[in-house]
């Protein structure tokens, strides 16, 4: 059996405050059609800064490279661990250093199902066995890190 759909009935005001729940930067989300009914509502994903040194101290422990492929040039980005997604924190402990691509593969999957992906035990024959072993290792850590809570605003 498959998900049932449940439709609100809400006024503007309770789809401004659920929008408005729904994304942190306070913006005009609503469109009005010429006869005054709801026409148009814009839900955006906020954006996720990660503080640069932040950023730096994670490139540096993993030295300036891939820790899925191991690839030392092309630009890094800053993957978590347990995803954003999944309420997982911007610490260091709960962040590595991922080529694009690497990032872009492994998406919102489970950092241990990432692991068992075929991306990724291809491109991680180029790691060193250290390296390999250092990313099983993470596995273990994940159950330490405390997860984002959100707070809900007035």
């Amino acid at each position: 059996m498959g998900p049932s759909l449940v439709i609100l009935d809400m006024d503007e005001e309770d789809w401004q405050v659920f929008l408005r729940q729904t994304d942190l930067m306070e913006v005009e989300v609503l469109t009005k059609a010429s006869d005054g009914t709801l026409a148009k509502a814009i839900v955006r994903k906020s954006a996720r800064q990660i503080d640069q040194g932040v950023s730096w101290r994670v490139f540096k422990r993993d030295g300036y490279a891939c820790c899925y492929c191991g690839n030392d040039s092309t630009p890094l980005t800053i993957d978590h661990l347990i995803t954003w997604e999944s309420l997982g924190p911007t610490t260091e402990a709960n962040l590595l250093s991922a080529c694009r691509k690497c990032n872009k593969t492994r998406g919102e999957t489970e950092y241990g199902a990432w692991l068992l992906h075929p991306y990724y035990l291809e491109v991680s024959k180029k790691l060193t066995p250290a390296r390999r072993a250092a990313n099983e290792a993470l596995v273990a850590t994940l159950s330490a890190i405390p997860l984002r809570v959100n707070q809900k605003s007035r």
